[in-house]
């Protein structure tokens, strides 16, 4: 990967493109609906994070 997002992804139409940029830099917004990942407080976000051996741990936030 590179250090810019767009251009790891400028392949990809720009609807999945918007969320691989999502995926990989999280902004508080459901990963799954679209949906502020608060939405539901005190109960959300609910973050994943996902570790692998060979990357940096990343969170993902989810609303439900």
């Amino acid at each position: 990967m590179t250090n810019s997002i767009d251009d790891d992804f400028e392949y990809l139409p720009e609807g999945l493109r918007e969320h691989m940029r999502r995926y990989c830099k999280p902004d508080g917004i459901c990963l799954q609906c679209g949906q502020p990942a608060n939405q539901h407080h005190p109960v959300g976000p609910i973050t994943v994070t996902i570790s692998t051996a060979d990357e940096d741990d990343a969170p993902h936030e989810f609303c439900n």
